[in-house]
C-alpha cells in the first residue's frame, strides 16, 4: 500500500516545488482560514463576555433583592390572592356543565336588559399552565346605550364567580331618521 502511494507523493512534492502559484494559493487559503478562525474565536469570546456580564448583573440584582426583608411578606400576600382568585373559579364536573353555568349566568345578566340582547359561546380553551382550568369565551350582542353597557360590565365584573371582560367591540348602528 505504501509503495503504491510513494509515486503520487513524489509527484505532489515535485509539483509543490516547481509551482510558485500553487504555494501562493495554498498560503492565501491558509491565511483566509486563519483569519476566519480568529474571527470565530473573537465572536465566541465576545458572546462569553456578554453572557458573563448579564449573569453578573443578574447576580447583583438578586443579591440586592435577597437583602430586602419584605419579600417573604409579599410572597405570603401573593399566595393569599392566588387562593382567593382560584376560589372564584367555578368548579364543574365536566366542561359541558361549566359552559352551561356560564351561559346561565350571562343570560341572567342580559335578561335585565330586554329580549334583544343575546349571547353566543365560542370554543373553550384550556388555560396555559393550569391543568383543569378552562377559559369559556362568550360574545354578547344587542342594542344598548352607554348606561346599559356600563351596567352590564359592572354586573359581569362583580359576579360571584370569576368573569372578566378580555375583549370588547362596540358597533354603533345608525338609528332610522324621523320623517316629518
Amino acid at each position: 500500500m505504501t509503495l503504491a502511494f510513494m509515486p503520487k507523493w513524489l509527484q505532489l512534492r515535485e509539483e509543490w516545488r516547481g509551482n510558485a502559484r500553487l504555494r501562493m494559493g495554498v498560503a492565501i487559503v491558509a491565511a483566509i482560514l486563519f483569519v476566519y478562525a480568529c474571527l470565530l474565536l473573537w465572536d465566541w469570546r465576545s458572546a462569553l463576555h456578554e453572557e458573563y456580564r448579564e449573569r453578573t448583573l443578574q447576580l447583583y440584582k438578586m443579591e440586592a433583592l435577597a437583602g430586602q426583608q419584605y419579600w417573604p411578606a409579599r410572597a405570603q400576600s401573593a399566595r393569599i390572592v392566588e387562593k382567593a382568585v382560584l376560589a372564584e373559579i367555578p368548579d364543574a364536573a365536566t366542561l359541558g356543565l361549566a359552559q352551561a353555568e356560564v351561559q346561565t349566568t350571562v343570560r341572567q345578566i342580559l335578561n335585565a336588559f330586554g329580549p334583544k340582547m343575546s349571547s353566543s359561546t365560542r370554543p373553550a380553551a384550556q388555560v396555559a399552565g393550569r391543568p383543569g382550568i378552562w377559559r369559556l369565551p362568550v360574545a354578547l350582542r344587542g342594542p344598548a346605550n352607554v348606561m346599559q353597557l356600563s351596567e352590564i360590565l359592572r354586573r359581569i365584573e362583580s359576579a360571584e364567580r370569576l368573569m372578566t371582560v378580555e375583549e370588547m367591540s362596540i358597533t354603533f348602528a345608525r338609528a332610522n331618521p324621523i320623517s316629518r
